[in-house]
């Protein structure tokens, strides 16, 4: 059975969700962390799905190993030195800090003659010691401010002096992390104490043999940023303690290619995140903003519409110019693949289906006095036919609405209309008028036949010698005007 997260089946099945939580929470392969995420214990299933995942990295890592060691050295020296310069711009550039090749490229050179004052010198440097897999003290909380000020603090104080470090060895003030749209998405541990006992016990555990090195430098990763200990710079600090801890046990090529994959994988989220922010602060109260975000994020619409063909959704929304407030959004599957999913987003004002509600609900008690009225009318025309039913033509089924005992007995209350049908000419109608009349019966055929016609009849001879009249009345039509009932 695949693994679903707990995320999508709060969603899903949100009477079962607890009873999933507890059975993963105490499953004997859960890996419990001495952390807290908003008040709740942090832990790690250890999910088939990610051990094969693993499994997958560590043999490509093999792969990779192999393919080395049949290339000349120069040529790895060149591809090696080309990732360390793409990781250290791309690390940048998710911060949204400009750098250039030819800028990293110069400091790469210029790091024999250990010329400290260029820009990006201790970013670089630090890089620069994963392919000779220098060791990286990461012990205490002094042991990350140590790679922090080797690695950016000069880059950060440039950018803004407020943001350097103001703590006994984090930041004593509060920090916000925010979107495109400069909106409040997640706010850093405080005080600082408090950070320092984070730091330590996620230090802690990066040195937990037990579990699974890559379990734990993703976990790291996703609790550093979970901290924030600083006011900047946490994002490029994480990914190359990410990157130092990769090269413990896999090939340094692949540390140097951290951030083009978390850059990769944001490509598919940005475009899109930020419309919805742009599109909140504009239209949507501020407390109104954070549960559509919720609801229209690309995690919450792909888990649901991984099983479902369409999920709705109703906000309250800022009087528009025709003062509409009330809305509905609607998120369509189109499709989707192993690797993608396409969904069609649309959105409309609730006043239109209000009005169609009102109207339906007219149109309800109108039919509501009509069936009254037409109850008596079908009682008096009852009484000049032998039989009326009610015919489904899509469905191939009718319903009984009046009938003599003898018929009755035959064709019952409902059930398939050419079935019995078909049992009542062959059982009433005189022999040599069958072969005319079973045509005329075909329900397959009704909606050609009354394509153009509101009615069409037939006389015969019964087996009693009576002639008799048969009758098909259009009772509905579809929207292209196609009979869907008759009588």
């Amino acid at each position: 059975m695949q693994y679903e997260s707990l995320y999508k089946l709060r969603y899903k099945v949100p009477q079962e969700y607890d009873a999933i939580y507890k059975a993963r929470y105490s499953h004997h392969d859960t890996i419990h962390l001495d952390f807290k995420i908003n008040d709740d214990p942090a832990f790690i299933c250890q999910s088939a799905e990610l051990l094969y995942k693993i499994i997958h990295i560590h043999k490509a890592d093999k792969n990779i190993r192999a393919l080395r060691g049949q290339l000349p050295k120069v040529a790895i020296n060149q591809f090696t030195t080309r990732c360390l310069v793409d990781e250290i711009i791309l690390t940048n550039d998710i911060e949204g800090v400009n750098s250039s090749r030819r800028e990293i490229s110069e400091v790469l050179e210029k790091l024999k003659e250990k010329k400290s004052d260029r820009r990006f010198y201790g970013l670089v440097m630090k890089y620069a010691m994963l392919m000779k897999h220098t060791s990286v003290k990461l012990d205490t909380c002094q042991d990350v401010r140590d790679i922090y000020n080797d690695l950016v603090l000069r880059e950060v104080i440039e950018e803004n002096p407020h943001d350097a470090p103001d703590g006994q060895i984090f930041r004593k003030n509060s920090v916000s992390v925010t979107n495109a749209a400069q909106q409040e998405i997640h706010q850093g541990l405080l005080p600082e104490s408090a950070i320092q006992t984070a730091v330590q016990s996620v230090l802690d555990f990066i040195k937990n043999d037990s579990v699974d090195l890559l379990i734990r430098t993703a976990a790291a990763h996703y609790l550093f940023g979970y901290i924030h200990p600083f006011y900047n710079g946490n994002g490029r600090l994480s990914r190359f303690i990410s990157s130092f801890l990769l090269t413990q046990e896999l090939d340094p090529l692949i540390a140097y290619r951290l951030s083009y994959t978390i850059k990769e994988n944001l490509k598919q989220y940005d475009d899109f995140n930020y419309f919805v922010d742009q599109y909140t602060i504009q239209y949507l109260y501020e407390k109104e903003r954070q549960e559509f975000k919720d609801w229209i994020s690309t995690g919450h619409l792909k888990e649901q519409l991984s099983w479902k063909e369409r999920i709705t959704y109703h906000y309250r929304s800022k009087p528009n110019p025709n003062q509409h407030e009330f809305f509905e959004a609607q998120a369509i599957k189109i499709y989707q693949d192993e690797k993608h999913l396409f969904a069609l987003v649309g959105f409309r004002h609730i006043d239109d289906i209000m009005e169609k509600e009102t109207t339906i609900q007219n149109q309800l008690k109108q039919a509501l006095d009509e069936t009254r009225l037409s109850n008596e009318i079908i009682s008096a025309i009852a009484k000049s036919y032998c039989s009326i039913y009610r015919i489904d033509v899509q469905k191939d089924f009718f319903e009984e609405v009046s009938n003599d005992s003898e018929i009755h007995k035959l064709t019952g209350n409902r059930g398939s209309a050419s079935e019995k049908l078909y049992q009542l000419c062959d059982t009433m109608v005189a022999s040599e008028y069958r072969s005319l009349i079973r045509p005329f019966l075909d329900v397959s055929t009704l909606s050609a036949r009354l394509k153009t016609e509101e009615c069409i009849s037939t006389e015969y001879r019964m087996c009693d010698g009576n002639w008799h009249r048969m009758i098909f009345i259009v009772k509905k039509r579809d929207e292209s005007g196609n009979v869907t009932l008759v009588l």
